[in-house]
């Protein structure tokens, strides 16, 4: 090949006498073409025949959405919240609040956008590792999430009277137990502290006049999804690449063990909504890793993508979104 190259495209261009005005013209513009095609594809994600799968993959941003962000103003003089606090105002007298950790911040774009569609402000109140609870104590959390932010959410909560709904979104089953993947974003604590600072939050939010509905965490993949994914190519250049390897199942056998815990503290709350995501998640003998669309629903292990916020918004919680006619 070093030879064929050499005499039919090498020779010819570098030595040869005959139009080279017009060969230098056309390798500067072959040049420019390949750049800016590259540079498109990195602002698009890519060409859409190539890579059906990742289509919605990016991680979720309420700015895409077009939603609002008048957080500061809404929080006044809350100062003791070191977290993020997003607000959609759709100028509104009723407000459906999320709180939690990571996970309220992956799910809260798609609430919000389903909220302003039925007239209806979104709040997030979330931070990383953060779990929402009344009574907590400092060495349950890390170091920059003491309990005066979480105290301050809650208040906040408890004072804004607009607020009628309160979606409880976290990781859930891994604060307590125990951490099996090797992160250290967070420390163990027994099922029944779990379950009596759960219930002592949702007894204060209830108090309150607030409606509580607690998400329960999806499912956890053994695997990083990226890691079975690749943009898709025209087939004269698949056949010369690697097989992709084959994504492993989840089952919802192994799920339930893992979560068996968890949801049992969660059957044991009172005066809240329990919306086990488990049953949208993993309907059947072995769970959905991507939708009706082929799209794919997590962004990382266990964080959903912009589709998978999108799918358990559309499939399992709209319903508990509306309000009843007059109210």
């Amino acid at each position: 090949f070093s030879v064929i190259t050499y005499f039919a495209i090498e020779k010819p261009l570098r030595f040869g006498k005959r139009f080279r005005r017009a060969k230098t013209v056309g390798l500067v513009a072959a040049m420019l073409a390949v750049g800016i095609f590259g540079y498109w594809l990195t602002l698009t994600g890519g060409a859409k025949m190539w890579q059906p799968a990742m289509k919605k993959y990016e991680a979720l941003s309420w700015a895409q959405f077009g939603l609002k962000n008048s957080g500061d103003r809404y929080i006044g003089e809350q100062k003791n919240f070191t977290g993020d606090c997003v607000f959609n105002d759709v100028g509104a007298s009723r407000t459906v609040a999320v709180i939690g950790d990571s996970h309220a911040e992956a799910i809260y774009p798609a609430i919000a956008k389903a909220c302003a569609d039925e007239g209806v402000n979104a709040l997030r109140l979330s931070a990383v590792g953060m779990l929402p609870f009344a009574g907590i104590e400092p060495d349950i959390m890390m170091s920059y999430l003491q309990p005066p932010t979480i105290a301050s959410a809650l208040n906040l909560l408890v004072a804004k009277r607009d607020i009628k709904k309160v979606f409880v979104v976290t990781m859930g089953a891994s604060y307590f137990v125990g951490n099996k993947r090797g992160d250290e974003c967070y420390r163990e604590m027994t099922a029944d502290k779990y379950r009596w600072l759960l219930q002592g939050t949702v007894d204060l939010l209830t108090a309150a006049g607030k409606e509580v509905f607690i998400v329960s965490e999806n499912p956890l993949l053994p695997f990083n999804p990226r890691d079975y994914l690749y943009r898709h190519c025209p087939a004269f250049i698949a056949k010369f690449l690697p097989p992709s390897k084959e994504m492993p199942r989840v089952t919802r056998a192994e799920m339930s063990a893992y979560f068996k815990d968890y949801l049992d503290v969660l059957a044991q709350i009172k005066n809240a909504t329990i919306i086990n995501s488990l049953d949208l998640f993993c309907p059947n003998d072995e769970c959905v890793i991507f939708d009706e669309n082929g799209y794919l629903l997590y962004r990382d292990t266990d964080h959903l993508s912009r589709a998978g916020a999108e799918y358990q918004v559309r499939k399992q919680l709209a319903k508990y979104l509306e309000f009843p006619a007059g109210e």
